[in-house]
């Protein structure tokens, strides 16, 4: 009987022993390296490593996010963006060509607040705009995640925007109002153009008569307006017996670029490549606008059609 308890007593204490080991996973200190076995990565790869020196990390496995990230700093969107760049698990076909070699993530003290170094190859792509080759990016993580090539084989256009008073009016209209069309002149049948009106005509002061707006509504966009249809949400106000009107945009940034621009009988014809993406990645609609020497609306056309939206934007038909 004493003989059993002793048996006992030592399965005991190496069962303890294994529980505590399995617990209790060994902590990296400064220059460490960890070569744990972890699940396979996005390259097939079985094992990842993390390196940790001073204040800066690097990982070359996902798996490892957790202890780069060990403070939260960075969002579930931040790693939601870099699993779909390395596992091709966007939601854009396209992306999901571009296939990953080596890569590496890299947080580090000299890089400040919400960026990353994001290191990689590309072994094969069908995306113009990432070809085969080494790249070295900064990624910052916000509302979007947006990537600065520091080095990379992309090559980028040469070729300079036009800029001219009509392509002015069509970056504004696209940036304040964040529609990608427009009504043609006179056909109106709702106001998106309130907002633009109101940031682009405002006085110094950022304030916007409301005789003015009424003028400029049917100047630039030969839209009949009535006094009635703003009564709602404080949309007007009375100041030293003024009657104003007021607006609330947006804050995102679109992504597009001035293509070209045609002149003919004192019309501008501006084209605009929009992009499906923060980054510019990948090319969504193609839309040419004509806008006269008075600034005046005349109307727009989709050139070309993608399966995926321009940037933030959307139809002022609510589509």
């Amino acid at each position: 009987m004493k003989r059993f308890l002793l048996i006992l007593a030592a399965c005991s204490a190496v069962l303890l022993a294994s529980c505590d080991k399995e617990a209790k996973a060994p902590e990296l200190k400064p220059g460490e390296v960890s070569a744990e076995t972890t699940a396979a990565d996005a390259n097939g790869d079985a094992s990842g490593t993390i390196v940790i020196e001073d204040e800066r990390i690097t990982i070359t496995s996902l798996e490892n996010w957790q202890a780069f990230n060990h403070d939260g700093n960075f969002s579930d969107n931040c790693l939601e963006f870099l699993r779909n760049f390395i596992q091709n698990d966007s939601e854009y076909f396209e992306f999901n060509t571009v296939h990953l070699g080596e890569w590496e993530i890299i947080r580090d003290p000299e890089i400040y607040g919400f960026d990353l170094a994001f290191n990689f190859t590309v072994t094969a792509s069908e995306l113009d705009t990432i070809p085969v080759g080494n790249y070295q990016t900064i990624v910052t993580d916000a509302v979007d995640c947006t990537m600065q090539f520091v080095q990379s084989p992309r090559v980028e256009s040469t070729v300079t925007a036009p800029v001219s008073a009509a392509t002015e009016t069509v970056s504004a209209w696209l940036t304040i109002t964040l529609c990608y069309d427009f009504c043609d002149y006179g056909k109106w049948e709702s106001d998106p153009f309130k907002h633009y009106l109101c940031t682009r005509y405002a006085d110094a002061s950022g304030k916007l008569l409301y005789a003015d707006f009424e003028t400029l509504a049917k100047e630039k966009f030969g839209a009949d307006v009535q006094k009635e249809d703003y009564l709602s949400n404080a949309q007007l106000y009375i100041e030293n017996n003024k009657l104003y009107i007021q607006s609330e945009g947006g804050n995102m940034e679109p992504c597009f670029d001035i293509v070209s621009e045609t002149v003919a009988d004192g019309v501008s014809t501006v084209t605009v490549q929009f992009y499906a993406d923060c980054n510019k990645f990948l090319q969504s609609y193609k839309a040419a606008y004509r806008i006269d020497s008075a600034d005046r609306f005349l109307g727009c056309e989709i050139l070309e059609v993608s399966p995926y939206k321009p940037y933030c934007l959307h139809s002022v038909y609510g589509n």
